[in-house]
């Protein structure tokens, strides 16, 4: 199994609460990530990812568990790793 973020389903259950688009460049602002940074997020590329990062993502989004921002997925789906 590996760790798979929710962070793009996330932004687009935002938007649609919100009635409009909620682009990558707004978000990277919001929290103060770069827009790479989100991306490789958003397309599970990012590995080693901080706690901070972690944590200024679920502050935007409004999430309670870390279980919001990630999941476990099969071995055959697109991994990341997570680290302090």
């Amino acid at each position: 199994m590996h760790v798979r973020w929710k962070a793009k389903q996330l932004r687009l259950n935002r938007a649609a609460k919100l009635g409009r688009d909620v682009t990558q460049d707004e978000v990277a602002k919001a929290t103060g990530l770069a827009i790479s940074r989100l991306s490789d997020i958003e397309n599970n590329k990012a590995e080693g990812v901080r706690f901070d990062t972690l944590t200024r993502l679920a502050k935007f989004y409004g999430v309670k568990q870390i279980g919001e921002l990630l999941e476990f997925a099969e071995e055959n789906s697109n991994p990341i790793l997570v680290a302090c």
